[in-house]
């Protein structure tokens, strides 16, 4: 279990003809050890999403960008097989569209 974890967010809301949204969040994760050995030390990580979204008439349009800085990390490990990990998530986009009838 990490000594420290952090977690930071940031939207902002303004209208002009549509309604617009833009938003930041950044997440930190301290070192931390696979098992009560203490054998296997994960580094910390620190990531960082942003997201902008526009609302038009019956419709909103979302893109959002998760571990802006593409930040490599280990996520996770299993105890049981030490030199194992599990790598975070790389840099990845979403677009979406939500429909309102």
């Amino acid at each position: 279990m990490p000594h420290v974890i952090a977690n930071a967010g940031v939207i902002y809301r303004f209208a002009i003809p549509q309604r617009i949204e833009l938003g930041a969040s950044v997440r930190h994760v301290g070192d931390r050890y696979h098992s009560d050995a203490n054998t296997v030390k994960l580094l910390a990580y620190t990531t960082a999403d942003v997201h902008a979204s526009i609302d038009i008439p019956k419709t909103k349009l979302s893109l959002r960008v998760r571990n802006i800085t593409n930040e490599r990390y280990a996520a996770w490990s299993d105890p049981f097989y030490p030199d194992q990990i599990l790598l975070g998530a790389p840099r990845s986009y979403e677009l979406s569209a939500v429909f309102k009838f």
